[in-house]
């Protein structure tokens, strides 16, 4: 896959490697997506959704416990910065779904929750939580 030219500027460096990433994602190339998720973290170090992105990478890279490091620090960054919910509601929907995938229904179930309080209109979290409950007989 060929990509641009690193950039001088470390906003505009930062956005082209997690499209680079996305890319080598896209393509199945789990490690260089990945490894360019990593450099834009390291570049841009305080932005959340580059932090997103590489625990994104991690969990389509099968990588569930890196990427549930990624997520929270995410969230950790969005405690900071921003205050509307809804980027940390999609946060927590996909810690759920990479617990979900670890076989991790308690934590699954509790990340949902979470995804539901920060965003009471979150439509996935509601139907995930909806189908955990009758599934458990509730």
């Amino acid at each position: 896959m060929t990509s641009l030219e690193k950039l001088d500027d470390p906003a505009l460096e930062a956005v082209r490697l997690a499209q680079l990433s996305r890319g080598h994602q896209r393509l199945g190339d789990h490690a260089s997506a990945i490894s360019a998720a990593e450099r834009a973290v390291a570049v841009q170090p305080d932005t959340h959704w580059l932090s997103e992105r590489l625990g994104d990478a991690a969990a389509a890279g099968g990588q569930y416990d890196y990427a549930l490091s990624a997520l929270n620090d995410a969230l950790r960054k969005i405690a900071i910065q921003a205050a509307n919910p809804l980027p940390r509601a999609r946060l927590y929907r996909k810690i759920a779904e990479v617990e979900q995938t670890r076989g991790r229904p308690d934590r699954a179930y509790d990340a949902y929750k979470r995804a539901l309080a920060a965003n009471p209109d979150d439509a996935q979290a509601q139907q995930r939580i909806l189908e955990m409950e009758r599934a458990a007989g509730n």
